[in-house]
């Protein structure tokens, strides 16, 4: 007869423990932070369980992780073959979601963002205020995979601080390289700068990193620490008019509403 077992999983998704329907332990295993196994039991070989990190597959045979496109090594935390993109993800192609794996995974390759729409600025000598509305389409490494392809729409509000004087606005366009887009509102660390006399243009960065601070100078610290880990970054910029010029750092409010994404194609 068939048996029913419970997975459990931790919080990037991978197996961590299997219960039989008695409340039993059929499975249980420890890993380090890269995903070399330190520690297994199992009642008996059907009770395996050979998922890792989430799109990877452990292979008995050679020790690494399948990972679609590449293989993974947990001994290194590296992957065996480079990225495919080239450079496209940072200067380290064997890199495994820029080292850090307690945040982030790698499902099945970055997908592409680009959207286009308005923006505008308003500088003075401290303090800036820009915002923009776009309507724009991600799509998967695999162009042919239809299904996970997403279309969305985003609103963000940046406020910084810096130096300069700045009015203007214009047509903006963005890209950004995160494995999907999700509907919600988030606050992540931004840097701008625009400049003009009549014909205008700038651009930001936004990067990945959400800031949560408690106090001011916990916002602060997260605000201006230029060494923290940003796993990708979404940049875009404004052509249109405009006087004056501006340049600093801050935070940005994003709202954004997307078409659902498979459970294949990541988070």
């Amino acid at each position: 007869s068939e048996n029913l077992h419970y997975v459990i999983n931790n919080r990037l998704g991978q197996p961590m423990y299997m219960i039989s329907q008695n409340n039993a332990l059929h499975f249980e295993r420890y890993q380090e932070p890269f995903g070399k196994t330190y520690s297994q039991y199992q009642v008996n070989a059907i009770s395996d369980h050979n998922t890792r990190f989430p799109g990877q597959t452990y292979e008995v045979e050679t020790g690494y992780h399948y990972n679609w496109h590449r293989d993974y090594d947990p001994e290194t935390g590296r992957y065996l073959q480079p990225d495919p993109l080239g450079l496209y993800d940072g200067p380290n192609t064997y890199a495994y979601v820029q080292g850090n794996p307690v945040n982030y995974y790698d499902y099945m390759g970055l997908a592409t963002q680009l959207g286009g729409g308005v923006s505008g600025a308003v500088a003075v000598p401290g303090l800036g205020m820009s915002g923009s509305l776009q309507l724009g389409i991600s799509f998967p490494d695999d162009l042919t995979d239809w299904k996970c392809y997403q279309f969305f729409g985003a609103g963000n509000v940046n406020s910084v601080l810096g130096g300069g004087a700045f009015f203007g606005g214009g047509l903006t366009g963005s890209y950004s390289d995160n494995d999907s887009v999700n509907t919600g509102l988030v606050v992540r660390s931004v840097a701008e700068a625009a400049a003009g006399w009549g014909p205008s243009a700038g651009f930001s960065g936004t990067g990945s990193n959400e800031i949560d601070a408690n106090s001011w100078s916990d916002y602060f610290r997260q605000l201006f620490d230029f060494d923290q880990d940003i796993d990708s970054l979404s940049l875009s910029g404004f052509a249109g008019g405009g006087y004056g010029g501006y340049a600093g750092v801050g935070q940005s409010l994003i709202f954004t509403l997307a078409t659902d994404s498979c459970d294949e194609c990541g988070e």
